[in-house]
């Protein structure tokens, strides 16, 4: 643990961004317990379909002023490499994050962190591909 509070990691594409984005960033937020919360936003080279490019999503998520560390991921998606520099002691995943071989990476990290999930605002409405839907029925009518 980082200086008894916890330093807590949340990752996603940010695309977009959106009450829900801004809810899951909170909810992280409130993890740290006044700790640190870092952010990785999704390397362009790792995401498809994104509208804006992972600097210019990296940009909209620092001004928001919630997190303390904004960085965009590698281009590899390595969680390992990242858990052993960011070295949290929680994950933070959104409600619709599926982390399927998050069990064995964290076995082979080492490390103590915990896996929290956190809850959704309200993914009917604030979800970037209900979001997208609504922007593809205005451009093709």
């Amino acid at each position: 643990m980082h200086d008894i509070s916890p330093r807590v990691l949340a990752s996603g594409r940010f695309d977009l961004l959106h009450p829900g984005h801004i809810f899951y960033l909170k909810e992280a937020r409130d993890l740290s317990q006044e700790g640190e919360l870092w952010v990785i936003i999704s390397n362009d080279s790792n995401t498809e379909s994104c509208v804006l490019s992972d600097a210019k999503r990296k940009n909209k998520v620092e001004s928001l002023g919630i997190a303390d560390r904004v960085i965009i991921g590698r281009e590899n998606i390595d969680m390992l490499a990242t858990l052993r520099e960011i070295k949290p002691d929680i994950l933070a995943l959104g409600y619709d994050q599926r982390p399927e071989d998050l069990g064995k990476t964290l076995g082979r990290y080492k490390g103590n962190v915990s896996v929290r999930r956190t809850e959704p605002l309200d993914p009917e409405k604030y979800s970037s591909r209900k979001i997208k839907e609504l922007l593809d029925l205005i451009q093709d009518p």
